[in-house]
């Protein structure tokens, strides 16, 4: 009996010291790895493109001195390292944040089970506290420190949308993304502005060797608006210091059908507004319903014209307060054109007489300039539109401008349009925030869940089968699933993006600025299926019907298909 009580003594005295070295291993590592945090957050706020002077400095001397070439590469080149830099302080942010927690649930175990060891028997009328201080402090400790990590959890699930309950499933399908024609794409990523078609597309095109492009068209002006398509007919805009002007181009063959100008329109300025290089006089994508064709260019001014390029009505809606230029594009709907004309000055929603220019109705909006594209969503009563800005997200009826709901949440430069899927809606913008907002139900307008990470700056996201794609100006290709926000995948390519992802049936198109377009499915999985160059850069998105693509590169018009 001796030797087994000397025997278990040992054995307690080696794990007593085995179990404080672990502790002050924890205590230490712990510490160094605090500090470590707090350098790294400091690291993510210098990085903050948001917050750097020589950026903003870079990006007010860029739309003052539009054709300096220097500059604008520049002002790209800061921009892109902000990015990177930002991006991997805050993932090593949130691989330390999970190191930590482990160190401490690991130090409060070794005190827990230091505490048992060195407990003793209490003596008579001794509570068990006072025979067991330590013992005691730890589980008070274990208390404070379970109450701590539930704040923590339930913080970041707002923030990382893990712990907000989805819609309920009776709302899930409270409404279903515009598809008033869905063989046509009649304006920026198609009808309503989901970006996708049912149709299959083509998957193999090599724009250098010309395999797989159809045909291709220089245009007599530039432009980052993107092409649309209806029927035999393509349409699109370009413009410079010297005129705007309105495409169309037959869907066949590419050959220039006619050319409108902008011109002789009544209020349009004398003097042209500053924009920047990359946004230009010609940003936003034009609409049509087959019927008529209406667009809108940096100075303000809304032209239309008939099919045939006969002009019906132009207006001017008065010079942006923008600092790059007016980039929202049109919607057309129930014969009413909309209008997001968000500057500083002043920011409204316009719908306009499709057929006279005349105006239908006209809301205020208590918002910043954006460069976002109003989405439309079919409700079970009503079309809404679903506007994004800084501060608010917020949904219109698109027949009466009846307001439906607002949601505080966006902030910075919003460029990135809103996205739609299973009653939610979804608006984002880089650095601030990813939010699903619910569109219907009891609380229609409210945070269904938010992400803050490796948010898109420009291209807009793509909801599909249940998913939420979204891509960013650093290469990286981020898919949620869309009712709950769980990350499902992440994929890091060499180039990051301007144009937005669109969908032809199961599978995902999106080009980065170089020209290369990746596919791969919609799927909880990344599933690629094709990587195609088109030998030009790219900042437009592709339209899509009857499986072809036309996509627009900073010099030439693409028709890629297969042969005939």
């Amino acid at each position: 009996m001796p030797e087994t009580a000397t025997t278990k003594s040992r054995w307690r005295d080696l794990s007593r010291d085995l179990l404080v070295c672990l502790l002050a291993v924890c205590l230490v590592t712990g510490f160094v790895l605090a500090v470590q945090m707090a350098a790294t957050r400091a690291v993510v706020r210098e990085t903050d493109p948001l917050n750097q002077v020589a950026l903003t400095h870079l990006k007010q001397a860029a739309a003052r001195h539009v054709q300096d070439d220097q500059l604008k590469e520049a002002f790209r080149e800061i921009d892109e390292r902000a990015r990177d830099g930002f991006y991997r302080a805050r993932g090593r942010q949130r691989r330390g944040a999970m190191l930590l927690g482990g160190i401490g649930l690991t130090a409060l175990l070794s005190m827990h089970l230091l505490a048992r060891l060195l407990r003793a028997p209490p003596r008579p009328g001794q509570t068990a506290a006072e025979a067991d201080p330590l013992g005691a402090m730890v589980r008070r400790g274990t208390i404070g420190a379970a109450l701590t990590a539930g704040v923590f959890v339930v913080v970041m699930a707002q923030r990382h949308g893990e712990a907000v309950p989805a819609p309920a499933e009776g709302t899930a399908a409270a409404g279903q993304a515009f598809d008033a024609e869905p063989t046509q794409w009649p304006g920026f990523r198609g009808a309503g502005g989901d970006g996708r078609t049912a149709s299959p597309a083509v998957t193999d095109w090599d724009g250098p060797s010309g395999r797989g492009v159809l045909w291709k068209r220089p245009l007599p002006r530039g432009g980052f608006s993107s092409a649309i398509v209806w029927n035999d007919h393509v349409y699109l805009t370009g413009g410079d210091a010297v005129a705007r002007e309105l495409y169309c181009l037959d869907a066949a063959d590419g050959r220039m059908l006619w050319t409108v100008a902008a011109t002789d329109v009544v209020g349009s300025p004398a003097v042209l507004p500053e924009v920047s290089p990359d946004t230009g006089f010609a940003a936003a994508t034009p609409v049509t319903d087959g019927q008529r064709v209406m667009a809108i260019f940096a100075t303000g001014d809304v032209l239309a014209v008939d099919r045939d390029g006969q002009r019906l009505w132009a207006r001017n809606l008065g010079v942006p307060d923008n600092p790059y230029g007016h980039a929202s594009s049109l919607r057309l709907h129930a014969g009413r054109l909309l209008v997001q004309y968000d500057h500083f000055a002043s920011a409204r929603f316009l719908a306009l007489d499709a057929g006279t220019g005349a105006t239908v109705w006209e809301q205020s909006r208590e918002v910043h300039a954006s460069w976002a594209t109003p989405l439309l969503v079919r409700l079970e009563s009503r079309v809404a539109a679903v506007l994004n800005a800084e501060p608010l997200a917020e949904a219109f009826d698109a027949e009466t401008g009846e307001r439906l709901w607002s949601c505080q949440c966006m902030g910075g430069e919003v460029a990135p349009s809103p996205a739609y899927d299973q009653g939610l809606a979804f608006v984002t913008t880089d650095y601030v925030t990813l939010a699903a907002i619910r569109m219907a139900g009891d609380q229609p307008g409210s945070i269904a869940w938010q992400n803050d990470e490796e948010l898109p700056d420009v291209c807009t996201p793509l909801a599909i089968h249940g998913l939420l794609i979204v891509a960013n100006g650093a290469g990286i290709i981020s898919c949620y699933r869309s009712t709950t926000g769980e990350l499902l995948w992440r994929q890091e390519t060499d180039e990051g993006y301007y144009s937005s992802p669109v969908a032809a049936g199961d599978l995902v198109y999106l080009t980065d600025r170089k020209g290369r377009t990746r596919i791969f499915k919609a799927a909880p999985t990344f599933t690629p299926v094709a990587e195609c160059a088109l030998g030009e850069e790219v900042v437009s998105t592709p339209a899509i019907v009857r499986g072809r693509l036309y996509l627009r590169g900073v010099q030439n018009l693409y028709c890629l298909g297969n042969p005939p």
